[in-house]
């Protein structure tokens, strides 16, 4: 390129400088650009075709550190849309929580995801503590919740509802899932939690196998996640001892024998 070329500037400098405001300027909505109304078909890369650029108000409020709160909307078929003008990571951390994302863009969409959910809420309530900031932080972090959690265990959730829940995603998923098939019924099994219900039938059925009232317990401890709440213990250990303790036996063709143990003495209720 000789010195002397007049369009010199343009064909360097000046195309860089285009470049440049069409990539992160222009993205991040820090810019309005004006073009040529002629198109060039013949130059690539094309020059001269931006003629100037504008400040956007976004762009002031960056650089004068007047960034406003990213503004969340949740919307009826759950999806939570997070507008910000700069990328709002820390807004996200806390959302990925229970959430999952979706798509990133000025407008970030993430969405409410179940498994999330059920795993927030019961840490919440099991190993969670929340604390509000109140001292030595910026204006921006107060009123924010400093979160801290104790790492999951097993994969198995116990509700005092004798409700059972496995997550499918978890590495004892299997092992997990074939213990339960000696006690439990299956209730349902969506694609990551599947639900069992404990029962005095199938109690009473893992009895009828022979299979150790021990044996139950052991599996309970080893695969909940959290600690079992004593008045599921209490049921199943109750349901499980009556097993066996009423007997129908066929005496003859025409008569049928009922046997049990004798009755106990109730001081507030009599004999039963």
């Amino acid at each position: 390129m000789k010195p002397a070329d007049p369009d010199a500037f343009q064909r360097v400098e000046g195309r860089y400088i285009e470049r440049f405001l069409e990539y992160i300027p222009l993205c991040m909505g820090y810019m309005e650009l004006v073009y040529e109304k002629i198109q060039q078909e013949d130059i690539f890369p094309s020059m001269g075709q931006v003629k100037g650029f504008k400040m956007t108000d976004r762009f002031l409020r960056f650089v004068t550190g007047a960034v406003p709160e990213p503004k969340v909307t949740i919307l009826p078929n759950h999806e939570i849309h997070i507008e910000s003008d700069v990328y709002p990571a820390n807004m996200i951390r806390r959302l990925s929580l229970f959430s999952l994302m979706v798509s990133e863009d000025k407008i970030c969409v993430m969405k409410l995801d179940r498994k999330r959910i059920i795993d927030f809420m019961r840490q919440e309530k099991s190993s969670r503590h929340f604390e509000r900031s109140s001292k030595n932080v910026s204006n921006q972090d107060r009123g924010h919740f400093v979160v801290t959690t104790l790492p999951p265990d097993g994969p198995l959730i116990i509700q005092s509802d004798r409700t059972l829940m496995l997550e499918t995603a978890h590495p004892l998923y299997g092992p997990c899932r074939d213990f339960l098939a000696l006690f439990a019924e299956l209730v349902k099994s969506p694609e990551f939690i599947h639900t069992y219900k404990v029962s005095p039938l199938s109690m009473w059925n893992a009895a009828a196998l022979d299979i150790p009232f021990e044996t139950i317990l052991d599996g309970l401890h080893r695969f909940s996640r959290y600690e079992l709440p004593g008045n599921v213990l209490s049921d199943i250990k109750e349901w499980y001892g009556v097993y066996g303790r009423l007997v129908l036996t066929k005496e003859s063709p025409d008569r049928l024998r009922f046997s049990g143990p004798p009755p106990a003495y109730r001081p507030n209720g009599g004999w039963g």
